[in-house]
């Protein structure tokens, strides 16, 4: 039963509140991070995976090259908001339900790994980079965008007073976690392959702290 609840908690309330903070800023950061989803190789079509894809609100910045999606989720099936907007893109999607760590995909398997505002909610995030790490092909690139605050002592009072009750509502989200490099550098991918922009969400920023955003490419 409390599964049950939270699989319709998550896909008919939560994914539909999160389109409340799909603001002008939050589209403008996604853009960004798609900005560097590029492929020049013509002759082959890339294999692409989707973490956590919610009410689909990255669908619609896919290149228009991409026709073809894998997903990972806690949900069984795929998304009602996604499924609606991923018939606006005509993308082909192949669902997997699974946990953040033990992906049911083999080793070097994707050539991008998409995953945004999904650390917030992973008990260990280190192992979860280290997961994707494992499923990205050599010279593969993990596209990412995540809310954290520079230090614990930049948290706002505002937000550390909401931080509780936030975690209850929002599937587990820590809106007190801080930015680390460590969690890229000790999951397999090397400081000068990890690219990281950091921007304030306009609106959000008392709350949530900063948004890291950019890539990390997987050793050739």
């Amino acid at each position: 039963m409390g599964q049950r609840f939270s699989q319709w908690y998550e896909t008919r309330l939560f994914d539909g509140a999160m389109e409340l903070f799909d603001s002008d800023s939050m589209r403008d950061l996604r853009r960004k991070v798609f900005e560097n989803l590029r492929w020049e190789d013509s002759s082959e079509t890339p294999k692409i995976l989707e973490i956590g894809v919610g009410a689909g609100l990255n669908l619609p910045y896919y290149p228009e090259w991409v026709t073809e999606l894998y997903s990972a989720s806690l949900s069984p099936t795929f998304p009602p908001k996604a499924k609606r907007r991923a018939a606006e893109r005509n993308l082909t999607i192949h669902h997997e339900q699974s946990r953040p760590v033990g992906l049911p995909y083999s080793d070097d398997t994707f050539d991008f790994v998409v995953a945004t505002l999904i650390l917030c909610s992973v008990d260990d995030r280190a192992a979860f980079v280290k997961e994707v790490h494992r499923v990205l092909k050599p010279g593969g690139k993990y596209l990412f965008m995540d809310h954290a605050w520079h230090t614990s002592e930049s948290q706002t009072i505002a937000s550390r007073v909401i931080a509780p009750l936030h975690r209850r509502v929002a599937l587990g989200c820590r809106i007190g976690r801080t930015w680390d490099e460590k969690i890229y550098t000790s999951s397999g991918f090397r400081k000068e392959d990890l690219h990281v922009e950091c921007e304030n969400p306009k609106g959000f920023s008392w709350l949530v702290g900063k948004v890291f955003y950019g890539y990390a490419k997987k050793q050739q």
